[in-house]
């Protein structure tokens, strides 16, 4: 898990949600996330929050929900096996 926090979201070139309750809080604590005057691209894959850190059955769901949504990330990058 990667804390939150004003610098990351600045930093990011899109910002991806497990499921509408974490984005909800992040967005209620930070607002929705603008650079250079445009509107960062977030994903929300509405994933239970039911599974396990980095069970495999999730990551695999991730890697589908990555590529089905046309989200153009390098899956390497995450180091997602």
């Amino acid at each position: 898990m990667v804390a939150i926090d004003v610098v990351l979201l600045e930093w990011a070139d899109f910002v991806v949600y497990v499921n509408r309750d974490n984005q909800e809080m992040v967005e209620g604590e930070y607002g929705k996330c603008w650079l250079d005057g445009r509107l960062i691209k977030s994903y929300c894959f509405d994933l239970p929050d039911s599974f396990g850190y980095r069970d495999v059955k999730l990551v695999k769901i991730i890697k589908d929900k990555i590529i089905s949504s046309g989200l153009k990330a390098d899956l390497d990058t995450f180091n997602i096996k």
